[in-house]
C-alpha cells in the first residue's frame, strides 16, 4: 500500500488494519510529515471558538501516523537494518537480544531470561495465550516498564455473570450498557482493579472518569487498595490539563457578565440566568450562538459576548466551571506536543455515565485518548438527563463509530427494584426510539440480594404520597 499524502481514506484503511492485526506492506513517501515513527505531524486547530468545533473533529494526520507506525517494522534501512520501535525501547529498558522481528519467535529476552513479544497493537489480554508467549505491550514500555501483560481472570470476583463478562472483557475498549440498579459502579471499579492489579498496566496510563464529585468519591472508597489509581471528574480532568491558575465562582461569573451585557430590569426574575445557560450551550454544547439566541429571547449578540467573556478569562489566567473543559480542549488542539504527552496518561479511560456527556466532554475524551487509546464506557441510554446541554444516548448507541473496535456488553439485571417496578419501567422504556435493544430483568429471589443490590436484611419500603 502506498502512502504519499495525508488523507482520511488512507488513515481509515491503515487504522482498520491495525485494529484487525492485518499485515500490510506500506510504501511511505518521504517528506509528508510521517517520517518519524515516534512523532505524528504537528496538527494544530487554532483560532476557533468552541461553537466552531465539531465533536467529530478528525485529526487525520495523527490517525494516519498511528496506522502507519503503531505496530510496524521499519524496513527503510534495508534488509539488514530492520527496526521495531517497541523492541528497541524494551532493550533500552534492560531487555536483551536483537530488537527486530523478522522470522524469530520473540522480540527480546527479559532480564530474568524469559522470551517475550513486544506489541504495539490494540491492547488485548488474550494475545499471550493465542501466541503462546508473554507479551509486553507498548503501554508498559512507554511508561518505563518491562512487565508482560498478566492474567485476565475475573472468575474469583463476587459478580453476576453479566457483570463478570464486562469486567473480564479481554479487549481494553468496550461499551457497557448499565440500566439503573445493575451494578455499574461495581463493574467500573472492578475493571480498574483488574487492569492495574492483574493485567499489570501502569496505573499512570489508566484513569476513571466520574461524572461528578459524589461518584468520584464512591469510586475512591472502593479502590483504596489499588495503589496509584487515578480518579477524575470531567471537570477536574479539564482543569488539570487547561493550565490556568484559578477558577472563578458563579457570583463572579455574574459580575463579569454584567460588565458585558445590560440586563433587563424585571421583578422576581434572574436576568443573568439566560446568559449563563447560553454560555454553557455554546461552550459545552458546541452550539451555534444564532441557534441559542433563537431559543433564548432574552439573549442577543451572544457570539460577541461569548468571545469577549472567554477572552477576559484567558487574559486573567482564569477559568469558570465550563471553561475548565473548553480551555483544556483548546490546549489539546493548539499544542500537539502537549496532546501527545497527555495521551500517554490516558491510554485506557473508564468513563461513567457516558450518555450524560455534553459534546465538549465527548470531544475532550476523544482528544485525550487519541487513536492509540481505549475507552471503557459505561452508561444507560434510557437515562439521558442533560439533553438540554447536548448530552445524547447516541454516544452509547453509536459507540463503535466514536471508538472503533470496541466490544459491547449489557448488564440486564436490576438489583435495586422489585419485579413489578422493573417490568413496568422496562415496558415504558421500550418505547424510546433511540436506544440500544436490551432486556431488563429483576434479580431472582428476594429483591436486592444479588450483586450490587441492597443486600440481606434490608427492606423496600413504599410510602404513599399525599392523597395516595
Amino acid at each position: 500500500m502506498r502512502v504519499d499524502a495525508i488523507d482520511s481514506e488512507t488513515a481509515d484503511e491503515l487504522t482498520s488494519a491495525w485494529r484487525a492485526r492485518r499485515s500490510l506492506v506500506v510504501e511511505l513517501s518521504a517528506g509528508i510529515g510521517l517520517d518519524d515513527p515516534a512523532t505524528p505531524p504537528p496538527e494544530v486547530v487554532a483560532d476557533r471558538q468552541p461553537w466552531e468545533w465539531s465533536v467529530a473533529l478528525d485529526l487525520v494526520g495523527e490517525r494516519l501516523h498511528h496506522g502507519v507506525w503503531a505496530n510496524a517494522v521499519d524496513a527503510r534501512g534495508g534488509p539488514g537494518r530492520l527496526r521495531y520501535q517497541w523492541a528497541d525501547l524494551a532493550r533500552e529498558l534492560g531487555a536483551v537480544e536483537p530488537a527486530v522481528r523478522h522470522g524469530g519467535s520473540h522480540d527480546a529476552l527479559l532480564p530474568d531470561g524469559r522470551p517475550v513479544v513486544c506489541d504495539g497493537g490494540p491492547l488485548d489480554a488474550g494475545l499471550a495465550a493465542r501466541i503462546g508467549m508473554p507479551v509486553v505491550h507498548r503501554i508498559a514500555l512507554e511508561h518505563g516498564m518491562l512487565a508482560p501483560l498478566g492474567a485476565n481472570d475475573a472468575s474469583g470476583l463476587a459478580l453476576a455473570p453479566d457483570q463478570k463478562a464486562a469486567v473480564g472483557e479481554p479487549h481494553a475498549g468496550a461499551r457497557v450498557i448499565a440500566p439503573a440498579g445493575s451494578g455499574k459502579t461495581r463493574v467500573l471499579t472492578e475493571r480498574a482493579r483488574l487492569l492495574i492489579g492483574s493485567w499489570h498496566l501502569p496505573a499512570r496510563a489508566v484513569a476513571l472518569v466520574a461524572f461528578n464529585v459524589r461518584a468520584a468519591g464512591e469510586m475512591r472508597e472502593r479502590l483504596l487498595d489499588v495503589p496509584g489509581v487515578r480518579i477524575r471528574t470531567l471537570n477536574s480532568l479539564g482543569l488539570r490539563m487547561c493550565g490556568r491558575s484559578s477558577t472563578i465562582e458563579q457570583a463572579e461569573v455574574r459580575r463579569r457578565l454584567a460588565s458585558l451585557v445590560t440586563f433587563p430590569r424585571r421583578a422576581e426574575s434572574d436576568p443573568a440566568a439566560p446568559w449563563i445557560a447560553a454560555l454553557s450551550r455554546v461552550r459545552l454544547g458546541l452550539c451555534d450562538p444564532a441557534v441559542v439566541e433563537s431559543e433564548q429571547p432574552d439573549v442577543s449578540g451572544l457570539d460577541e459576548v461569548a468571545r469577549a467573556y472567554r477572552q477576559d478569562l484567558e487574559s486573567r489566567d482564569e477559568v469558570d466551571f465550563d471553561e475548565q473543559v473548553t480551555a483544556a480542549i483548546e490546549r489539546l488542539l493548539t499544542d500537539p506536543g502537549f496532546r501527545r504527552r497527555s495521551q500517554r496518561y490516558a491510554r485506557v479511560l473508564l468513563v461513567d455515565e457516558l450518555q450524560d456527556l455534553t459534546p465538549a466532554h465527548m470531544l475532550l475524551i476523544r482528544l485525550v485518548t487519541g487513536p492509540a487509546g481505549s475507552v471503557f464506557g459505561v452508561g444507560d441510554d434510557d437515562q439521558t438527563i442533560y439533553g438540554y446541554a447536548g448530552a445524547t444516548p447516541r454516544w452509547l448507541v453509536d459507540f463503535d463509530s466514536w471508538f472503533p473496535g470496541s466490544a459491547s456488553h449489557v448488564l440486564e439485571v436490576n438489583y435495586r427494584c422489585p419485579a413489578p417496578v422493573v417490568t413496568a419501567a422496562s415496558n415504558v422504556l421500550s418505547r424510546n426510539t433511540l436506544r440500544v435493544a436490551k432486556a431488563i430483568r429483576p434479580a431472582p429471589g428476594p429483591e436486592g440480594t444479588g450483586p450490587g443490590g441492597t443486600g440481606p436484611g434490608k427492606e423496600l419500603v413504599v410510602l404513599d404520597g399525599p392523597g395516595g
